[in-house]
């Protein structure tokens, strides 16, 4: 046992921490089936208290998942201290961890309560930022994402399940949108996002397009007959146009699009 022990001490020099894999061996001992029975035995109340001393004074974790909590939390520590705050992007790996996914889950557990009292109270002492728009230069971060986004696609129209180097960038613009709508979007960044050319609101980007479309259509063929299943550039500008004719006939039209629509030479029976 105590030469177990010692490998162990002689690990924790070597990595840092305890985290030992089931199957690793330490000059040709299998530690990590032995670390693994000490848990069990710990559980099953079948370890004495000197041996359960010893371990513990050596800085072992009983359950492997705080275990990996601790090790996590030791990273985002290094990543605070040369970075100077915890502003980890979600895709983010420290040591070949994703530090960023284990932070973003964090912030979901906090968000549903259900993230203990107790490592909520040291990531805050640490510095996090439970919301990434309290976060100024995490929401810089972000905002370079959407100018890549931009850069690739000629426009700011994601989707919103879209994820940009494996950040939610769809989720965080609809949040910029809610905020907005609220009146609590800073003005900084609500100029920041609109000369990148963010809409507001996305039906009605959608139904410029369309109107685009339909007047190409128009300067094209000299007419605004377009057939029901005409289709342009990959979208269905006939469908569109019976779906305007049908909001003109039950009155829910929005007049400035009436306007627009007749001035082509819209017939709309």
């Amino acid at each position: 046992w105590d030469e177990m022990y010692d490998l162990l001490e002689k690990y924790k020099d070597r990595k840092g921490n305890y985290s030992v894999p089931f199957n690793h061996k330490e000059d040709g001992h299998n530690l990590g089936h032995w670390l693994s029975t000490q848990r069990q035995l710990k559980k099953n109340g079948k370890l004495d208290v000197s041996t359960i001393n010893r371990l513990e004074s050596l800085g072992v974790f009983w359950d492997v998942f705080d275990e990996k909590w601790e090790n996590m939390f030791r990273l985002m520590e290094q990543y605070k201290e040369q970075h100077g705050d915890c502003n980890v992007l979600q895709n983010h790996k420290e040591d070949g961890l994703n530090l960023g996914q284990w932070l973003m889950h964090q912030r979901q557990l906090k968000k549903k309560d259900q993230l203990e009292a107790s490592r909520r109270d040291r990531l805050d002492k640490l510095g996090v930022v439970w919301k990434v728009n309290e976060s100024p230069k995490l929401w810089e971060n972000v905002f370079q994402l959407l100018k890549q986004y931009k850069q690739r696609e000629g426009n700011c129209n994601v989707l919103q399940n879209h994820k940009e180097d494996n950040f939610n960038l769809g989720y965080w613009l609809n949040t910029q949108r809610k905020l907005k709508k609220k009146g609590t979007l800073e003005d900084s960044r609500k100029e920041e996002l609109e000369r990148l050319g963010v809409v507001w609101n996305p039906s009605d980007e959608q139904w410029e397009q369309m109107f685009c479309l339909f007047r190409e259509y128009k300067q094209r063929n000299g007419d605004c007959n377009v057939p029901r299943s005409y289709s342009e550039d990959g979208a269905n500008l006939g469908r569109w146009l019976s779906f305007q004719r049908e909001l003109k006939k039950k009155g829910k039209m929005d007049a400035s699009r009436e306007k627009l629509l007749g001035k082509l030479g819209v017939v709309w029976e």
